[in-house]
């Protein structure tokens, strides 16, 4: 059926370039894979398909709705962002080529313990002792090995990124967006504005020294789908961001926000799990084991810990309004996440039996594209706001219900 038609992808791979045919794939809500899928169309009887199909949707809109399709007919289509050579370096180097490089540090250290039952004794005191190298020389050459795998980390990531991202291009359609991208297999993915369900947008910190921020679009899909309906658009600045939320929430710059911090408890846990229980690991390893390197790990392992929880508590925040929702998150990746209440399918409040003492709760809301939770608030608010969105959600259906059908 075509009212089951979510989203509509084209694809070219290079043999379809050199044809002058794309590959479609339609997804709908309950698909595992692509519903349907066309693998070599003529460009212009996919692009009149895709014509028709949009078409279709609006003739057959639901009264409700019809208010924001003449809207969204009267938005000519403008390019929000188009990245160029210069743009994909910056995007290049600016990813998080840390933790690269210490993914492939950890796969040699991995490595290490290994072969140590073929050693017969520890891989450092083999080489220190059977080999004769010295302390200074294993450190000069693990500061080298990890400088090697950094430039390396870096220059895959620029190669991924310009194969991935070559010839970007983001523009603002009437119905939503469309993000064109993709150098050997290009790639055409459309949002379209009722079916997305929430946005989020993050940088690290040398993109926040450059302005930048990865911007992703959740779109309304089946489980197995999410992955692939998650739009990704890197590079942009904070007037592409402020453009899409716009679009996406047009009262979020003029609604009054009340913001809402997690109770401490939120910080005393994750210090507990990520700080405490490995610190006493670490220590009784140190002692069973001694090395001046295990001792230095668990010195600074609780303190460096206690560090990173506080600011990832200090910085985490919640944005109330009577439309929506606005979380900001993160310590080293900021990340913020704008929800409409319109878009919420089911509500769950959880608390733990520390919560309870605290009069804490967890509340969660899930859409169609995953789910969004408020983590250690008061239970007076989790209830009240628990039964607003709800309340909002019955009458928004009950409108839907009401509305006349011809």
């Amino acid at each position: 059926p075509l009212d089951k038609i979510l989203t509509i992808t084209f694809q070219q791979t290079f043999l379809h370039r050199i044809f002058k045919v794309v590959s479609v794939e339609m997804d709908t809500s309950g698909s595992k894979g692509s519903e349907v899928s066309l693998n070599a169309l003529d460009r212009k009887k996919a692009n009149e398909l895709r014509e028709y199909l949009l078409a279709w949707k609006k003739q057959n809109a639901t009264p409700a709705s019809e208010t924001e399709n003449a809207a969204a007919e009267k938005i000519p289509e403008t390019t929000l962002l188009q990245l160029g050579i210069g743009d994909l370096l910056r995007i290049g180097l600016s990813q998080n080529h840390l933790r690269s490089a210490g993914i492939l540090l950890g796969l040699v250290a991995s490595f290490a313990g290994d072969i140590q039952p073929i050693l017969g004794k520890s891989t450092y005191l083999y080489l220190t002792e059977e080999l004769g190298f010295s302390f200074n020389y294993l450190w000069s050459f693990a500061l080298w090995i990890t400088l090697f795998f950094l430039i390396i980390s870096v220059f895959s990531t620029l190669v991924l990124t310009a194969v991935r991202f070559y010839g970007l291009r983001f523009v603002r359609t009437g119905e939503g967006f469309r993000l064109e991208a993709g150098l050997f297999n290009h790639r055409e993915q459309a949002a379209y504005l009722p079916k997305i369900q929430y946005l989020r947008w993050s940088s690290n910190p040398l993109q926040r020294l450059l302005g930048l921020f990865n911007l992703r679009f959740f779109q309304a899909t089946g489980h197995e789908l999410n992955t692939k309906q998650t739009i990704q658009v890197p590079g942009c600045y904070q007037p592409q961001i402020d453009a899409v939320r716009q679009s996406y929430f047009p009262e979020s710059a003029h609604l009054p926000w009340s913001w809402l911090k997690p109770h401490r408890l939120y910080f005393y846990q994750r210090l507990f799990f990520i700080g405490l229980l490995p610190w006493i690991g670490l220590t009784i390893k140190t002692a069973v084991d001694f090395s001046w390197y295990w001792l230095a790990i668990s010195l600074l392992w609780l303190p460096a810990a206690a560090w990173w929880q506080w600011n990832l508590f200090r910085r985490k925040r919640y944005g109330l309004s009577t439309e929506g929702l606005w979380t900001y998150s993160g310590f080293f990746t900021s990340d913020q996440t704008l929800l409409l209440w319109r878009n919420v399918q089911a509500v769950a409040v959880e608390r733990s039996l520390i919560e309870a003492r605290y009069e804490l709760v967890d509340l969660t809301f899930y859409t169609a594209s995953g789910s969004i939770s408020l983590e250690n608030i008061p239970l007076a608010a989790g209830n009240e706001l628990r039964d607003y969105v709800l309340a909002k959600v019955e009458g928004l259906d009950g409108e839907k219900q009401a509305a006349p059908v011809e």
